[in-house]
């Protein structure tokens, strides 16, 4: 019945809007240039303020806009080259614009609000009128900050925490609930990163930030527009731009206590632009010996060293290649790790060494066809290719597990879209999209942990087979409204799966801008369908949640159907002074049916487990003048409902296993020279819990006390190009660990302690 409201909405609003007025109007002409080396700039957004009207510039810097005559303002916006300016009144009807690429400083914190993303609307849409809690992360932030990983970017997100999975890999807590298993999508270029194996991105010393160009994210569900794996949250990694043209290479190092070598991130990236040709190559690698220099200790209190066993080596590489309307995107990925820690017991298999990687290729091709000024259709084609979680073993006690390889699962997703963007006035965006994905996978090699006697059992992996395929389709809309009362968003999103069923999720957002205030009311509902290894592992449960075995000890099969999120989410902000604004948000979350996976008796299960949900609040303050900019963010999450053991603390109805309910964060840059940049980082992290439950009696628990940890980078930019820089990660050597979000006999996970770190940059612009 909702989404029938939902549809009579969304039909309405369109008939009425297209009775249209008609004002006088007129066209502008232009070419926009590089104030300082007086060469074209492509890719700059054109746009009449207060209006959904805008184009952008052309490989040559031409653009042409049609403004009203009662419109008296054109801004003129490339954020990743700090260029944000506003013509009050244009009387020719031909103009030359001049932009100059700026410092952070430079801008204004009314400019910085000003900043457009596209993650969460139709078109690109000021943050503060877009219809989701939005954060931005800025080139800027990355490198002040001295991150070296994309857990030190993410971390800077209000209602993000982490934590450590059955198998020592780190994985995403969004508002107190586990984004494990495909509750939040992962995208670099707008291609998704989760495998469809599993639906995870593992996170620990992934990409190196100097590869990041910005994050858009959204907090809270986009399902409507993105799909099944976009129920918590939504994170866009953006590489370099061809417009942004330039050359650049970084190198940072790493050196813990003892440890001389537990940090190498290099990175080379290079923008052109040759004739209406565009072209971004970003290639990037990392590399360390070890991940801490604290052991690693398991609940029968054995140890293991993390120094001699927590290595680890990624490498990245993305192409985008841009030719008039075709768009072409590219990207490689692979990452390993020792994991010393195997399956939570320090002992197991005589001390074997696990080495466990991820590899990924992703490509998409996009094509835009405009029919007329009102209507773009966009054909797309995705193809990617994943192998993750492999696993080898070495040095090991084989009446354990075998030496060699021990999981390999290949996995490729073959996915085509056609995309329709039409824009009836300038008040109305409105995105259709039809969507058919075909995902394959094949077992290499699978054994059994704690029974090497049944040997590669790859070949019955898949129900019986060594192989599967599987199909879906998807229809999907969204319509975003702006007018003068308040601006409305309304989508809706159907998907049909071969194996797990069908979903619907409407969303429905209200946002106003009013001078310096603004507000939001959001309710969406999102979903996620099981990926391919939950269905084939799926297993049944009895009814206090343990997993049913046969009389071998093998899990029972069971179905998995899709589950449900329902978010509603509450924010205002104000701009109390050109230097300080705030904001607020409220936001309840519930997931019913949660797939979980455990492992039993060396067997992978996953699960339909009953409902989980929380309540609480985001706050934000931001400062910005001509010296200093720092941002102060506060989390608090409570449990609103709880079905799950897995995820109880005993004694504590309120809180979750793993994420602290409280998390406080303060980070920014004080510009004490002119290219002499400070930058401290601060995160405060109430209270943690874990535990190991046998028949739900708890066998092991640990309380791991407030842990604050703070950082300090400090960033000199030479005339010549030259950037180098110096800090202290973890300055009060914190032994911060990463606890399991969930009931497991892995006890925490200790991860990087105090590090000191060293770079170096250079940069060529235009060359």
């Amino acid at each position: 019945m909702k989404t029938k409201h939902l549809l009579s909405i969304m039909l309405l609003s369109i008939f009425l809007l297209q009775i249209n007025v008609t004002f006088a109007q007129r066209e502008v002409t232009g070419t926009i240039f590089d104030a300082n080396t007086g060469n074209t700039m492509s890719g700059i957004t054109i746009q009449v303020k207060k209006t959904s009207i805008k184009t952008e510039s052309s490989k040559n810097g031409d653009f042409t806009i049609i403004i009203p005559d009662t419109m008296k303002t054109i801004r003129f916006s490339n954020f990743s080259a700090m260029n944000v300016t506003e013509i009050k009144f244009i009387a020719e009807n031909n103009v030359h614009i001049f932009l100059s690429q700026k410092d952070i400083f430079d801008l204004t914190l009314e400019e910085l609000m000003q900043v457009e993303v596209e993650i969460a609307t139709v078109q690109r849409r000021a943050i503060q009128e877009a219809p989701s809690i939005i954060t931005l992360i800025t080139k800027e932030e990355i490198i002040n900050s001295g991150a070296r990983n994309i857990i030190d970017v993410l971390n800077l997100v209000p209602g993000f925490n982490f934590a450590n999975g059955n198998v020592g890999s780190v994985s995403l807590g969004v508002r107190g609930l586990i984004a494990a298993e495909g509750k939040v999508l992962f995208m670099i270029n707008g291609q998704i990163l989760n495998d469809p194996l599993y639906g995870n991105f593992t996170l620990e010393n992934r990409l190196v930030p100097e590869h990041i160009s910005k994050i858009e994210i959204i907090r809270g569900p986009g399902s409507a527009k993105y799909g099944g794996y976009a129920g918590l949250s939504v994170i866009n990694i953006i590489t370099e731009q061809p417009e942004n043209e330039g050359l650049s290479v970084s190198y940072m190092h790493g050196a813990m206590s003892n440890q001389f070598n537990t940090l190498n991130n290099a990175n080379l990236s290079y923008r052109k632009i040759i004739n209406d040709l565009g072209i971004s190559v970003s290639i990037s690698g990392n590399q360390g010996d070890a991940t801490s220099v604290y052991n690693f200790e398991d609940y029968a209190e054995q140890e293991r060293s993390m120094t001699d066993g927590s290595g680890f080596l990624g490498f990245n590489a993305d192409l985008k290649l841009n030719y008039k309307n075709l768009e072409t995107t590219f990207s490689y990925g692979k990452y390993e790790y020792e994991n010393i820690s195997n399956l939570g017991i320090a002992g197991l298999g005589g001390n074997v060494i696990l080495n466990r990687s991820f590899d990924n290729f992703l490509s998409t091709i996009k094509y835009n066809i405009k029919l007329n000024d009102k209507l773009t259709i966009s054909p797309i084609f995705n193809y990617s290719f994943f192998r993750p979680y492999y696993l080898t073993a070495s040095e090991g006690d084989e009446t354990v597990l075998l030496n060699g390889d021990f999981y390999k699962l290949n996995t490729s997703r073959f996915q085509g879209n056609i995309v329709a963007l039409y824009n009836p006035n300038k008040n109305l965006d409105i995105l259709i999209g039809i969507e058919n994905t075909y995902l394959t996978a094949e077992a290499k090699e699978v054994r059994v942990a704690f029974a090497p006697q049944l040997g590669n059992i790859a070949d019955s992996f898949f129900n019986g087979k060594d192989n599967i395929n599987t199909n879906s389709y998807s229809a999907y809309t969204q319509m975003d409204f702006y007018n003068k009362i308040v601006n409305i968003t309304v989508g809706l999103r159907y998907d049909n799966h071969n194996l797990a069923g069908t979903a619907i999720v409407p969303r429905i957002a209200l946002t106003k801008k009013i001078n310096k205030f603004y507000a939001k009311i959001l309710y969406s509902q999102a979903y996620r369908i099981p990926d391919i290894v939950n269905i084939t592992s799926g297993a049944k449960i009895d009814e206090i949640g343990d997993i049913i075995t046969d009389n071998n000890g093998i899990p029972v099969k069971d179905d998995l159907f899709p589950e449900k999120i329902y978010s509603y989410e509450l924010e205002t902000g104000y701009q109390l002074a050109s230097f300080l604004s705030i904001s607020v948000n409220i936001f309840r979350n519930q997931i019913n049916n949660p797939v979980i996976y455990r492992l039993i008796n060396g067997y992978d299960t996953y699960s339909n487990f009953g409902t989980i949900g929380t309540d609480g609040i985001e706050t934000s303050v931001f400062f910005k003048n001509e010296k200093l900019n720092f941002k102060l963010n506060y989390s608090f999450y409570k449990t609103n409902e709880n079905t799950i053991s897995l995820y109880k603390v005993d004694d504590k109805d309120d809180i979750l296993l793993g994420f602290p309910t409280h998390k406080l964060s303060f980070y920014g840059t004080i510009k004490l020279l002119k290219n002499l940049y400070i930058s401290p980082t601060i995160h405060y992290y109430s209270e943690r819990y874990s535990a190991f439950r046998v028949s739900g009696v708890t066998a092991f628990s640990k309380k791991l006390e407030p842990t604050t940890i703070a950082n300090l980078f400090v960033n000199y930019k030479l005339k010549n190009g030259f950037e180098i820089g110096a800090g202290i990660y973890d300055i009060l050597d914190s032994k911060y660990m990463y606890v399991p979000e969930i009931e497991s006999y892995h006890a925490p996970l200790p991860t990087r302690n105090r590090e000191f770190l060293i770079k170096v940059k250079y940069n060529i612009n235009n060359p």
